[in-house]
């Protein structure tokens, strides 16, 4: 069984994990929302490319530096979203880890035996 203070560790983990999922989910946000603003404005650029010949080239290379933006904030994005992934699975952890520690008090509670 557990001891209490791997029960009490798992759940200040849980709220740590939890409070940090959040706020990488925030994050994604923001990212996802900057991705969406980089792509439109990338594709402004290529069509103020296509309308004036004489700023053609000037309009390519603006076009050129929003796509590699929008490449950096999509593999931003991309280490957002593992991170999540992982902060997941210590949730995930840290809910079995209680339910393992109250299933067994449960357990001890039924054959007689005190909670501590």
């Amino acid at each position: 069984m557990p001891a209490w203070q791997e029960v009490s560790t798992a759940a200040a983990d849980l709220a740590t994990a939890q409070a940090q999922l959040q706020t990488y989910g925030k994050i994604a946000d923001l990212y996802e929302q900057e991705v969406e603003l980089l792509r439109t404005k990338a594709q402004r650029a290529a069509q103020d490319a296509d309308s004036a010949e004489a700023l053609a080239a000037q309009k390519r290379e603006r076009a050129n530096e929003e796509s590699g933006a929008l490449a950096m904030k999509r593999a931003d994005l991309g280490r957002i979203q593992v991170t999540v992934q992982e902060i997941e699975a210590v949730i995930a952890e840290a809910y079995r880890v209680m339910e393992e520690a109250n299933r067994k008090r449960v357990f001890e509670h039924e054959d007689g035996s005190e909670d501590p």
